[in-house]
């Protein structure tokens, strides 16, 4: 939810007004990008919660070694986010 919040104040350029600047930094996305953006993480938390509850639906070792699963699958995305595409 958060990573949506954000993504719609830089859409809005919120990050140009003096108040967003603190907070925000980017610009304006517009077309195929922006769609990108908008499916990525909705992807991204549809395959962790995937994951997380396939490892539920056996038994609480399971669970744990799927949430840890899920965890570095996210940790990859957001490292791959902020180093390669330099959002």
């Amino acid at each position: 939810m958060a990573e949506k919040i954000a993504l719609l104040a830089q859409l809005v350029g919120l990050p140009d007004l003096a108040v967003g600047e603190a907070g925000l930094l980017g610009g304006t996305t517009v077309g195929p990008v922006l769609f990108l953006f908008l499916l990525a993480p909705l992807t991204l938390h549809v395959v962790t919660a995937g994951i997380s509850i396939l490892g539920a639906s056996r038994n609480r070792t399971t669970y744990a070694a799927a949430v840890v699963l899920a965890m570095v699958v996210h940790f990859i995305y957001n490292l791959t986010v902020v180093v390669v595409v330099g959002v």
